[in-house]
């Protein structure tokens, strides 16, 4: 598959509050530097966490990186 046929990512973990959130900050960021148009989202394949932000330390190591999050786990 060529890059230029991706329309979209989606970044999963289990609960959506760490890993994922991370991935989508992350992903997002280096597709906009990059001038790539695809659409990058998360969510988690458990529903205990939804509508929660994303974990303190998520916050916390996006933040020591100069990202930052608005997110509601999905």
């Amino acid at each position: 598959m060529n890059i230029s046929q991706v329309k979209s990512v989606s970044v999963i973990c289990l609960g959506n509050i760490c890993r994922s959130p991370i991935g989508e900050v992350v992903l997002k960021d280096r597709f906009k530097r990059n001038n790539i148009d695809i659409e990058v989202c998360s969510g988690g394949t458990g529903s205990w966490h939804v509508g929660e932000n994303a974990n303190r330390r998520t916050i916390q190591v996006l933040e020591e990186n100069n990202y930052t999050i608005r997110h509601s786990a999905r």
